[in-house]
């Protein structure tokens, strides 16, 4: 029983230290900034392309957009937009919300891995307790 104890607590621990781990590699890695837009039609947006000026939202152009930019992981290429118009390095994400489509947010890979990583400890916590439980009742 000891053996078995020594074991959950080993592994709990090492659970609990790698599972942020794992989150910070996913989101330094395989994460990408982008603004998400719902699309416009491809010839409204060759129209939106022809009337666009200097100053004009670049977003808008191509769909509409979300509020802010967020971290995506695994975004697929075919949906990534790199406006023409846009001076900077911005990235558009075309997202059918209506069509059911949800790309993995970063934001929730750590809301995961904090949860999960608490998790872990908890039952770390509750290994060690049994194991000094049960040394104490010998």
């Amino acid at each position: 029983m000891r053996i078995l104890l020594k074991v959950a607590l080993v592994a709990a621990v090492v659970l609990a230290a790698a599972t942020p781990v794992a989150a910070w590699v996913l989101d330094t890695v395989y994460a990408r900034e982008v603004l998400i837009i719902t699309p416009h039609d491809p010839r409204q947006v060759a129209l939106n392309r022809q009337l666009w000026v200097e100053g004009d939202p670049v977003p808008d152009v191509y769909g509409v957009p979300t509020n802010e930019p967020v971290r995506v992981l695994f975004p697929d290429p075919a949906r990534l937009i790199r406006p023409a118009e846009a001076a900077t390095g911005m990235t558009l994400l075309a997202v059918d919300k209506q069509a059911g489509e949800n790309p993995l947010q970063v934001r929730s890979v750590w809301f995961i891995a904090w949860r999960a990583a608490a998790g872990f400890a908890l039952g770390a916590l509750m290994a060690l307790g049994l194991l000094v439980w049960n040394s104490r009742r010998r």
